[in-house]
């Protein structure tokens, strides 16, 4: 059998793929002439939907990467804020655990050194202020003591005028 393929021009310019073949057991021979351009054109759509497809993909999984981006950072940026929060004084800020096991557990350990922190605070400030009723007690009493020692002076320096004055056995008068 004879088989092949050729291609080949026409008048007007269109290039055409011709193919041919013998039929076995008969003297006849089958010919399939198609314009190139009908013959490439599964080719080229097949092209262009992978294009597309992939074009596609590209926009989707980066879509989906900044998607999860977001979500993965909204969790932190809360904390970051939370961090700022505590260190402007607000002792005890919390932060509502959420996004991944590791995001949550640092959320946690985070309100706990909140609270560490409040209570730590709260305590300082009692002892602060039991320190400053003992200073204003203690103060008190070196007032207190002072002016004793002043009246014991005073009375002493008296009693050592009197004392003199007997002495010499001289008396205002």
């Amino acid at each position: 059998g004879l088989e092949g393929e050729l291609t080949y021009e026409l008048d007007d310019g269109t290039a055409v793929l011709a193919a041919f073949s013998s039929v076995p057991g008969f003297p006849w021979r089958v010919v399939v002439a198609v314009p190139e351009s009908v013959a490439t054109q599964a080719g080229r759509d097949i092209q262009a939907r992978t294009a597309f497809m992939y074009l596609l993909a590209i926009v989707l999984a980066a879509s989906l990467g900044i998607l999860g981006a977001r979500q993965m950072a909204r969790p932190v940026v809360k904390l970051k804020e939370a961090a700022f929060e505590v260190a402007k004084g607000r002792l005890g800020h919390r932060v509502e655990p959420e996004g991944s096991r590791e995001v949550v557990e640092l959320a946690r350990a985070f309100n706990f050194m909140s609270r560490r922190l409040e209570q730590d605070q709260r305590e300082i400030d009692q002892k602060n202020a039991e320190i400053q009723a003992f200073n204003n007690e203690l103060q008190e009493r070196v007032e207190e003591r002072t002016r004793d020692l002043k009246e014991s002076q005073e009375r002493l320096v008296e009693s050592s005028r009197m004392a003199a004055v007997a002495a010499t056995g001289w008396w205002p008068g």
